[in-house]
């Protein structure tokens, strides 16, 4: 009968032996599962603010303006559009782009707005680009520009000019362009595709000029084929 008592409080022995031995290893298992799932949770994060951060994922050349890089619905040109700017995407199949003065200013980590439109805008545009052919001459009054020599941009190289509006006519697309308004013209031809590209930028009587943000800007246009 003895021996039977002590076998039994041996098992006994045996058996909390056995519950802390569960209760270590279960707690290490808990430790390093938690440790595991925070690390997957902080890559989670991390990967999801990288994403984020890259949504403005274009940049001029100086790095000194980030935007959202802008693809027409032909796929045959791109360009950086600055942060803060609001402006038009005619997708009637001209596949133009078209801004207000007050849609102009660089605003540092406030999303552009860009829209899209079946009908264009109407009245003058600050600052329109859009396509011609590649041998069309500026306008239909190219003897008033003053050529400003050659412009490159991020992988072909085109021509600047300007001139100051001295009559109230519709010029470029632009609509009405007040007298007194001061353009630039900017036109990039592409030999592969056969295609040109016209940028204009208008500074009209009371609007700030923004010449060296737009110069900035149209060094970024690039044909994509």
């Amino acid at each position: 009968m003895g021996k039977i008592k002590q076998q039994a409080g041996f098992s006994a022995v045996e058996g909390l032996i056995v519950i802390l031995v569960l209760l270590i290893l279960g707690g290490t298992g808990y430790f390093v599962w938690h440790r595991h799932n925070s690390t997957n949770e902080n890559k989670t994060a991390a990967s999801h603010s990288t994403v984020k951060s890259n949504v403005r994922n274009c940049h001029t050349t100086d790095g000194s303006i980030r935007g959202e890089l802008f693809t027409d619905g032909n796929g045959m040109y791109s360009i950086c559009i600055p942060d803060g700017w609001d402006i038009a995407v005619a997708t009637n199949g001209v596949n133009s782009l078209m801004a207000d003065a007050s849609g102009l200013h660089y605003k540092a980590g406030t999303t552009p707005t860009i829209t899209k439109t079946t009908e264009g805008k109407d009245g003058p545009s600050a600052f329109d680009l859009f396509p011609s052919s590649p041998s069309a001459a500026i306008g239909f009054n190219a003897d008033q520009y003053t050529n400003l020599g050659s412009f490159k941009a991020a992988n072909v190289t085109g021509t600047k000019s300007t001139r100051i509006e001295t009559s109230q006519s519709a010029d470029g697309g632009l609509g009405e362009v007040p007298v007194g308004t001061h353009q630039y013209t900017y036109i990039f031809n592409s030999a592969k595709l056969q295609e040109g590209v016209e940028i204009d930028y208008n500074i009209a009587p009371g609007d700030s000029n923004q010449l060296s943000l737009i110069d900035k800007v149209v060094a970024t246009f690039r044909f994509n084929q």
